[in-house]
């Protein structure tokens, strides 16, 4: 994203990788805010809030190029990446159970750790093979929103679900 804002925007390095501080600021600003959402709207609520956040700060990404939108919408990340990330483990503790949730979580990690390790090498080999990065990282951010939204859907789907024995009807 640094050679994005340097190059395609016009920033300069230090003022693009900046803007990585402010995705630190949203994480640690998320780790206030979903704590007060979890209090008001409980963790269910608070889940579906946090993914929203994100595709709506991608989508500003995706539609806008100015510099005020990107450093925004990386606050907007930051803070969506970490409730997403606190209330995933949060909300699967209540859906399958203590006993159940090491199990469960592992596996989450395990393919959010596989899916940012193929698309970070899928990234380099097409940048590697000659492709525009601005398209690259554009079809990157629909792939995000496509997963997103198949995420809320099944958030919709599962919203009832207080037993994990339940979804295997």
């Amino acid at each position: 994203m640094t050679d994005y804002m340097h190059r395609d925007l016009g920033l300069s390095v230090s003022d693009s990788s900046s803007l990585f501080a402010i995705l630190g600021l949203g994480c640690a600003f998320g780790a206030i805010f979903v704590g007060m959402l979890t209090r008001l709207f409980g963790t269910h609520m608070s889940l579906f809030i946090s993914y929203v956040l994100g595709l709506s700060a991608i989508a500003m990404v995706l539609i806008f190029d100015s510099i005020i939108i990107v450093a925004s919408s990386s606050f907007l990340i930051g803070m969506s990446f970490f409730g997403a990330a606190a209330l995933s483990s949060i909300r699967t503790l209540e859906i399958v159970g203590l006993s159940r949730h090491a199990h469960f979580w592992g596996f989450m990690a395990l393919g959010w750790g596989l899916g940012i390790g193929g698309g970070s090498y899928a990234m380099s080999v097409l940048l590697s093979l000659g492709f525009n990065y601005i398209d690259l990282f554009k079809a990157a951010q629909v792939i995000i929103i496509l997963s997103l939204g198949l995420i809320l859907f099944s958030w919709w789907r599962y919203s009832d679900v207080e037993d994990f024995d339940a979804i295997k009807k």
